[in-house]
């Protein structure tokens, strides 16, 4: 299966989603990517649209390798055996902390979208990315809606790795994926066009879900037709 963009394979997943879940729900969706299949999602489901603010930890001297990850609570997660693989000190893990913290935090103030926090005990969250690959991210995300008392917490994306599929069958109460694919590379093989997405994009999105939401909460009063 390949999807032509992210907006497609958000369409497929809000299709496979839909029959699975008891409403009320919030769709959380991990920057940046995440929000552009986040927002099909949110729209099938009737639900608002927020980000799931967590992000990897990575070493300016290999990018690639995450070493852990920090939600915008702040509460982080650490792979020790990667930080002793990388040689980093305690300062200088503290330091990509408190830097990948900061970003979260200015994001949130650029593009909105607050999380509704105190509707997570009543609501299914749903946290949504355009694929998972290391899964440390939404590994994040999901301890942040457990933290929060989500009534439920389901984990969905267009293609996983197959190694993400164990762990997340384990610690969400629904996983559910179009791809899991046992040697993912790159999440991106999957799309035609996987272009980056900036914060603008993921802001115009957000104010969009906004307002279609609202407009499902309150619909425009019929013209009436009486004498």
């Amino acid at each position: 299966m390949r999807f032509r963009n992210r907006q497609e394979a958000g369409r497929a997943l809000a299709e496979r989603l839909t029959p699975l879940l008891r409403p009320p729900c919030i769709v959380l969706a991990l920057p940046r990517g995440g929000a552009v299949v986040g927002l099909p999602v949110a729209r099938a489901l009737e639900a608002p649209l927020a980000l799931a603010s967590a992000r990897k930890l990575t070493a300016p001297r290999a990018p690639e390798l995450a070493f852990g990850a920090v939600d915008e609570d702040g509460a982080t997660e650490l792979d020790y055996q990667t930080i002793e693989q990388l040689g980093l000190t305690r300062g200088e893990v503290r330091q990509i902390r408190a830097q990948v913290l900061s970003a979260i935090r200015g994001r949130r103030a650029r593009c909105g979208g607050s999380v509704p926090l105190g509707r997570f005990p009543e609501s299914v969250v749903v946290l949504v990315d355009d694929g998972i690959a290391t899964g440390l991210s939404m590994c994040a995300a999901v301890r942040y809606a457990r933290r929060h008392r989500a009534r439920e917490v389901v984990v969905a994306a267009p293609v996983s790795a197959s190694d993400s599929v164990k762990c997340f069958r384990v610690h969400c109460d629904l996983f559910v994926s179009l791809v899991v694919d046992p040697d993912l590379v790159a999440v991106g093989q999957y799309y035609d066009d996987f272009h980056p997405v900036d914060d603008a994009e993921v802001a115009d999105l957000l104010a969009l879900a906004r307002e279609e939401h609202e407009a499902l909460l309150h619909p425009p009063a019929r013209a009436s037709n009486g004498a």
